[in-house]
Parts: structure tokens; sequence; C-alpha cells
């Protein structure tokens, strides 16, 4: 088994994207979280290459802390305010309960919208060639 930091986070995407765009009866009832699943794994792929670029200390930290310093780091203030915010839309939507609805196929495909603009940033970010900080 391939482990999963060995996908990028367009291979995560494009998984889900997948989910989202071919039903299929072995997936039926799953999909949603599933598609959850890897979406927020590609949020957090892209943060730890972001951190692992800019200040490698904060790559091993918990993603709470992660999502705190981005606005310091990234030029964009909102685009770092919603990677914290579609990061906790799914992990809530990833933790099932049996009193709450699996995500929807427009959440998740707002959220895929979003983690892409948060991936724009971070990519427009780490071009500007900035030495990392000690």
């Amino acid at each position: 088994m391939i482990p999963v930091t060995d996908y990028t986070p367009e291979d995560l995407l494009d998984a889900a994207r997948t989910l989202l765009a071919r039903p299929d009866a072995r997936t039926s009832g799953v999909w949603p979280r599933a598609a959850a699943h890897l979406l927020r794994q590609a949020l957090e792929e892209s943060l730890d290459e972001f951190w692992r670029a800019r200040l490698p200390v904060l790559a091993s930290t918990s993603m709470r802390v992660q999502l705190t310093s981005l606005p310091t780091f990234l030029a964009n203030s909102d685009a770092a305010a919603n990677a914290a915010y579609t990061w906790a839309c799914l992990s809530n939507a990833c933790h099932h309960h049996p009193y709450e609805l699996a995500p929807s196929d427009t959440e998740l495909r707002a959220w895929i919208e979003e983690i892409e603009r948060v991936r724009e940033e971070i990519v427009r970010a780490l071009s500007r060639r900035e030495p990392p900080v000690p």
C-alpha cells in the first residue's frame, strides 16, 4: 500500500473530483465523507509543503498552530482565513456522527474551489523565493 504522503495535493483533489463526478454503487453512502477526507488531506499536504519551504519547524506542529500562523506568511490574509475555515468544515465532515448528514455535493465542490485558491496563494508565496525564516 502506498502511503498517503506519496500523493500530491493535486492528486488528492483529482480523486475527490472523481468521486463527485462518477457515482458508483460500490461507494454509495460513503463517497461524501471519503471526498471530505481527500480534500482535508490535500489542504494539509499543501500547508506541509508551504511550511517545509518557509518555516520547517511549523510543519511538525498542530494544524491549529499552522493555520493560526498562516496569515503572517501569506500576502492574502483572506486566503489564510478561508483555509482555516475550510479545514474546520472538512474536519467536522470527516467525523461521522449518526445524527449528522454527510456533506452535500455543493459543499464539497465549494471546498474544492477554496482549496484550489489556497493552493494558488501558496504557489504564489513560494515563487517569491523569500528565504526561509531561521
